[in-house]
Parts: C-alpha cells; structure tokens; sequence
C-alpha cells in the first residue's frame, strides 16, 4: 500500500490512494500502455487493500477530504472506517 504521506514510511498506510494507484496501474498494464512489469506493484496493492476490508465490507484506514496543510497535518488526519469517497 501507500503510505498517508508518499514519502515518509513511519505515516499510516491509507486505502484511498492506495485503491486508486492500484486501479491506474492495473488498467495501465491490461491495456498494454503501461510495461508488463508494473503489474507486481498493481497485485501488491490489490493485497495491501484486501488486508483493510473488514468482515463486514468496509475499507480500513480511508483518510477523509483534507486541505493544504504541513506535514503535521496530514500525519494526524483521522483513519476513515467505511468511508464512501
């Protein structure tokens, strides 16, 4: 998955960008515009999001709308249970 904020790994690993990063490249490669060795990263992905759905269906760890803020911001946005976006 990708983590809250790209490029701190000690930030939370959050679902929503992780969903949509996964689906671009997933797509990117079965329609042949993006190389075939992307698709390792599409499946780690599609993983790190079925490890976040709960019994019941719902998406773990969505981070909600959020504004420009510092970093410190983005590290203590709340973690979303079931959020729709």
């Amino acid at each position: 998955g990708w983590h809250q904020v790209l490029d701190r790994p000690d930030s939370w690993l959050e679902t929503s960008a992780t969903g949509m990063l996964t689906y671009g490249l997933a797509r990117g490669v079965n329609e042949g515009r993006l190389d075939a060795s992307f698709a390792k990263t599409a499946l780690d992905g599609w993983r790190a999001l079925q490890a976040k759905v709960t019994p019941e269906g719902d998406l773990l760890d969505v981070c909600g709308s959020t504004d420009v803020g510092d970093t410190k911001y983005y590290l203590e946005r709340p973690r979303l249970k079931g959020d729709l976006h």
